[in-house]
């Protein structure tokens, strides 16, 4: 089975995307199954794309 192909539509549509959101690209790399990873540049770099969760505590009953 030949490995698949990416196309230049495919890789500007990755770029224009992130793009569009704020991210500042630094470049990107496509592995041989095709994915296209996008690499960010200064401080989105080391952000993570969800927040931790936070943790919720038991609320406490009223007192009578």
């Amino acid at each position: 089975m030949p490995a698949p192909t990416t196309t230049q539509a495919a890789i500007r549509r990755a770029l224009e995307a992130a793009k569009d959101i704020g991210l500042n690209v630094a470049g990107y790399t496509v592995a041989k199954d095709g994915t296209i990873s996008v690499t960010l540049a200064g401080a989105e770099a080391g952000q993570h794309a969800r927040p931790a969760p936070r943790q919720i505590a038991p609320k406490s009953w009223a007192t009578r």
